[in-house]
């Protein structure tokens, strides 16, 4: 990569779209602790709105586009005269930061379709976006909710819809897991979990053969895949989460290989209802973690970020991947809904890109004092639950890894600190 560029993590969280740069936070965790500055923290990139100020439609994804953040998909709140949708789908392609003083000039062509909670995936330098609900008749081609745009005609294509809904009146959501696995897309039916193959070479859809699907979807879920060589890289998702390996085989099939021990510790303590995501930042095995959880008895959240390299050990004939982590940071916002996260896209641009946006996560010394008395109360009391200690959980483990006085004994010593703080007070 050249000197003056950098890799840059893009990541929407409800209607808001981050960054973070990579590059520079690599950078800061080579430094000696006692060298190191404040550290890289993600910067807000937009805001929930459109450049004019306008709100984006619900349910809208980003894409990005020769690194430059687009608005992509969603719906309007009022009916359709004309079309008689539910709601008023957005066709319009809209640059978040247009870098003229015509916006119209640094937006891309209209959607021929609408795109409800959409996934948007890169393959090939082509952008594919699928919406994942819709509430109509649907045939092969109509509505077009399947589509690729192709940066370098700068065109939209329309692609065959998923076999599952052709045919059919759909009013609820139809799909809710997907990944990729080389040039194919695997998208899982929500009513039968039945998985389905987009193959984007030849552009038809196919049944996913059950022999082929070494990743146990319906017990296993894993929201995205990172690969190097031929080897993939998945995380679990659950409280502890497992990063697992698979070798690709002769025929193009996944199989189980060894689970990379060497990242377990990311996950701890415990990441509570746990949403994680890996992708690839370089061809070369460099990787990036990204998972989010809530922090029990508070609307904090953690958003936990690791940068890893993976390497082929062993044998021709009994190779295996290794992992060592090369940078990680945990970050902290304020939510009381449970926020939607979405997988992240790794970029290059130029290092000061986004150097003007404001910091919008909070590092643990940022904190409030509760908050962090919270955190600080919680780690201690999960760690005392998983070493069986009677006087930090006082019962036995209840089958879930944790304490079955977990959450009345953090309550308890908060409590116990907020009276302090009042009887000193008065």
């Amino acid at each position: 990569m050249e000197p003056d560029k950098g890799w840059f993590l893009y990541l929407q969280k409800n209607h808001e779209l981050f960054s973070l740069n990579i590059s520079k936070l690599l950078a800061w965790s080579s430094l000696e602790k006692a060298r190191r500055p404040s550290r890289p923290d993600f910067k807000l990139v937009n805001a929930s709105c459109y450049p004019d100020g306008s709100m984006v439609p619900f349910g809208t994804r980003y894409m990005i586009v020769g690194s430059n953040p687009y608005i992509v998909g969603g719906q309007f709140g009022c009916p359709h005269p004309l079309l008689g949708y539910d709601y008023w789908p957005n066709f319009d392609v809209i640059a978040c930061d247009p870098p003229t003083d015509d916006p119209c000039k640094s937006n891309l062509p209209m959607l021929s379709g609408p795109k409800f909670y959409p996934f948007v995936i890169t393959l090939g330098n082509k952008i594919y976006v699928l919406s994942l609900q819709y509430r109509g008749y649907i045939t092969e081609t109509w509505p077009a909710l399947f589509e690729v745009y192709n940066p370098e005609s700068g065109k939209w294509k329309i692609l065959p819809n998923p076999p599952f809904v052709v045919g059919k009146t759909v009013t609820s959501p139809a799909a809710h897991h997907y990944y990729a696995l080389g040039h194919k897309l695997v998208v899982t039916n929500t009513w039968s979990v039945e998985s389905y193959v987009f193959d984007t070479l030849e552009e038809k859809w196919e049944p996913w053969d059950s022999r082929e699907d070494a990743f146990e979807i319906a017990y296993k879920p894993h929201l995205t895949l990172a690969r190097f060589k031929d080897f993939l890289v998945a995380v679990h998702q659950g409280d502890f989460g497992d990063v697992l390996t698979y070798r690709l085989d002769s025929d193009g099939i996944p199989r189980p290989g060894r689970n990379l021990v060497e990242l377990e510790n990311i996950f701890l303590p415990p990441l509570d209802g746990c949403f994680p995501f890996i992708t690839e930042i370089n061809d070369a095995g460099l990787m990036c973690i990204v998972c989010s959880s809530g922090i029990e008895q508070s609307e904090l959240w953690r958003l936990r970020v690791v940068v890893f390299q993976v390497s082929i050990s062993g044998h021709l004939d009994n190779q295996f991947l290794c992992a060592d982590i090369k940078a990680k940071g945990t970050y902290y916002f304020c939510q009381r809904i449970d926020p939607i996260i979405f997988p992240p896209v790794i970029t290059s641009d130029r290092l000061d890109k986004h150097g003007n946006k404001p910091d919008v996560f909070w590092k643990k010394e940022n904190l409030a004092q509760l908050d962090r008395e919270l955190y600080d109360a919680w780690c201690s009391g999960y760690w005392g639950a998983l070493k069986g200690s009677s006087s930090s959980s006082g019962h036995t483990q209840d089958g879930q890894g944790h304490g079955r006085g977990f959450k009345d004994g953090v309550e308890n010593s908060l409590q116990q600190k907020k009276r302090a703080r009042y009887d000193n007070a008065t």
